[in-house]
């Protein structure tokens, strides 16, 4: 029997090797004369005499078709740019092709990658603007994002150099480029390596002006082609993904704000310049206040527009991000000042909305953004890009005062989020069938306490007085599940214990004293899930909160309740309940409150005994493995209370129930019982106990 020989090259004869290296060889021959008949330039110009012929330029965008084709074919077979880069290094200096290179960008290309390079702004800037809205664009576009991607994967694993690479880019084709397309074609090479170049390029110990780099911005500022669409957005992205922001001077910075906002704001721009001044002004500190007013009536040049809402909505709130950098770091009053600028209109539109006044037609030709301004979400999330945007009040403080001991670290704009706070808490009431926009609310207003710190509990009770107000309009359990987020998002905030413990509380007694109990109703079982769901977040954070409520008590009979019926589907949450209550008791608890111990086992003595045969059934019967599983586990805990209550607890279970245990039996099991310090061995004893014994 014949094996394929072409599996190991030690089963294969010397004859057959040779034959098989011979044909990887003339395969690797084929693709290199494949690469540099296909990558290879014309003998003239690309660029193109003046005397050139219609023929010839057809020859040449053919050629180009060609080029891209095949580079893409190559990249999709699994060919790395190295691999394509090598296939192009050929010897000595006078090749064909080293001289159609040189005279298509008038640079040298003495290694594989420089050639590589060279090839691939050839075919980017070759017919790109020629092409917009005619066929051809899609295939010059894909060549693009293909050349996009493997520069950027090059750059990041360093299989070249980014800080040289850019260079070379810089020197040879940007600073030569003859026209816009070249121009487009360098920086749209460059602008993948730029985010790896070395920030060292950046501090210069000669004066700016002599390094390639600021050459590169000088250029950039120095282009008034505001109509080439292609190289504008290339040229913004350019700049908008440079990490030189953060060593600019004052000037520096004031230079590429005001480039940014002298380009025409045409709709195709607008997205591309938003997105770069919000990167501006947070990278430049506070360095850029003066142009505060320039920005903030940029607003209303992007509402003209006639894009989508969402890109409108989008482009405004870049804009929003950049005002409110540019005022971070002043004094107290201006940032209160200019606050209440931004915040004036979204409060506003918020107002006509609820009082039905709002007239948003003759705002915007875009309908789309029409009809998502009259939803208050929009302008919430203008209110929440404001807001997220705003520094940490003591740090500016300390940026701009060598001194601050004596200073009042307290938010300016406290007072004004109040007054916010207060009048978007509104819409819980008003809007209290509608649940996005209530969480939503919620949202923006946990987004302020976190900006105000100890002064957010009043804006809490403003959440709070909304609630409970739109509670008893409806008290369905569509709004049970808004309280129920509400609480979840709110807990974690220590200002919202004192206004929002009070309320849950008064939830908490409705539901169990409105609701009819899920085992004789299980339509009513939802009512309890929400309820469970939020004792148990207080467990996790408010603990001594929840066991200060007047409804904690019944709260622990309906828990009991549940582990009694664990077929009534609330098992799990009185269980989580439970322990946590329990843990509590934990000696191991670094911060633990008297007050709360002594309710705690307070609780345990009316309801231990109860809670402890409870367990003892589910542990010692036959049920489901979570069941008993659970019910251990919570013996276990119960032992950290008092082991020899807990002792007795079952000892008086097994007397009980189970008459045909001996007495001996079943002191030598609760003897076990107790002496097991771990849940599994527990578990193990408990089950083999039950099992043995047929219980």
């Amino acid at each position: 029997m014949d094996f394929p020989s072409d599996l190991d090259s030690e089963l294969m004869t010397d004859a057959e090797l040779a034959a098989q290296l011979q044909r990887q060889f003339d395969d690797e021959e084929m693709l290199t004369s494949r690469l540099n008949s296909s990558f290879n330039f014309l003998s003239t110009s690309l660029h193109g005499d003046a005397g050139s012929s219609k023929a010839t330029e057809q020859d040449e965008e053919m050629a180009r078709k060609l080029q891209r084709k095949f580079y893409i074919d190559m990249k999709r077979q699994g060919y790395s740019d190295m691999d394509l880069a090598s296939m192009l290094d050929t010897m000595g200096e006078d090749t064909q092709l080293e001289a159609a290179l040189r005279e298509s960008v008038g640079a040298s290309a003495p290694t594989c990658i420089e050639k590589y390079l060279v090839t691939l702004y050839n075919n980017s800037k070759y017919g790109v603007n020629d092409c917009v809205g005619k066929p051809g664009l899609e295939e010059i576009m894909e060549f693009r994002e293909v050349v996009l991607n493997s520069l950027c994967y090059m750059s990041q694993q360093r299989i070249i150099d980014p800080t040289d690479t850019a260079e070379y880019i810089a020197t040879n084709f940007i600073f030569t480029a003859k026209n816009w397309n070249d121009l487009e074609a360098g920086y749209f090479i460059l602008k993948p390596l730029v985010p790896n170049i070395s920030p060292w390029v950046h501090l210069h110990v000669l004066s700016p002006t002599d390094s390639w780099i600021d050459r590169l911005y000088q250029t950039v500022f120095n282009v008034n082609s505001f109509e080439n669409e292609l190289l504008m957005i290339t040229l913004i992205r350019f700049m908008n993904i440079s990490k030189r922001f953060v060593f600019m001077k004052d000037q520096e910075c004031s230079k590429f704000a005001s480039w940014y906002l002298s380009i025409p704001p045409l709709e195709r721009y607008i997205p591309e310049i938003t997105s770069a001044l919000a990167q501006l002004t947070a990278s430049a500190v506070n360095r850029l206040f003066p142009y505060f007013e320039q920005l903030y009536e940029y607003i209303r040049l992007i509402e003209l527009s006639t894009n989508e809402g969402k890109l409108i909505e989008e482009n405004v709130q870049h804009i929003l991000k950049a005002c409110t950098s540019v005022i971070n770091d002043q004094g107290a009053g201006c940032i209160t000042t200019h606050l209440e600028m931004l915040l004036k209109r979204p409060l506003d539109a918020i107002e006509s909305i609820l009082t039905q006044t709002a007239e948003f037609d003759s705002v915007s030709p875009s309908e789309s953004w029409r009809t998502m301004a009259k939803n208050p979400i929009t302008w919430l999330h203008r209110i929440n890009a404001i807001v997220y945007s705003l520094g940490p009040w003591t740090f500016q403080r300390a940026y701009n005062h060598a001194a601050t001991r004596d200073e009042d670290t307290t938010v300016p704009w406290a007072p004004l989020f109040t007054e916010v706070a207060a009048r978007i808490c509104l819409l819980i009431s008003e809007c209290n069938d509608n649940s996005e926009i209530i969480e939503e609310t919620l949202t923006s207003l946990c987004l302020m306490v976190y900006k105000v710190g100890k002064p957010g509990e009043s804006l809490i009770a403003s959440a709070v007085e909304n609630l409970q107000e739109g509670y008893q309009r409806n008290n369905s359990l569509e709004f049970l599940g808004i309280i129920r987020a509400a609480v979840f998002k709110l807990t974690a905030h220590n200002e919202a214990d004192v206004p929002l413990s009070g309320f849950v509380d008064r939830v908490l007694g409705h539901v169990y004293a409105s609701t009819p109990s899920p085992f004789q109703t299980p339509s009513s079982l939802p009512y309890f899930k929400y309820t469970f769901s939020m004792v148990d977040k207080y467990c996790s954070y408010r603990i001594a909160s929840l066991v200060a409520m007047n409804s904690f008590d019944s709260t622990c009979e309906l828990a009991l309740e549940c582990l009694d019926n664990p077929e009534a589907g609330l098992f799990s949450d009185a269980h989580v309940f439970f322990m946590a209550v329990l843990a509590y008791l934990s000696p191991h608890l670094y911060l633990r409150e008297q007050k709360t111990i002594s309710k705690i086992i307070e609780m345990l003595d009316k309801y231990g005994q109860r809670l402890g045969m409870i367990c003892c059934k589910n542990a010692l019967t036959e049920s489901s493995l979570e069941t008993t599983t659970s019910a251990t586990a919570m013996l276990e805990s119960m032992k950290r209370f008092n082991e020899q209550r807990v002792a007795q607890w079952v000892s008086e279970y097994l007397a009980e129930n189970h008459h045909h245990v001996t007495p001996e039996q079943r002191t030598r099991f609760v003897e076990e019982f107790v002496n097991c310090s771990n849940h599994e061995g527990l578990f193990e004893l408990a089950t083999n106990f039950a099992k043995n014994f047929g219980l």
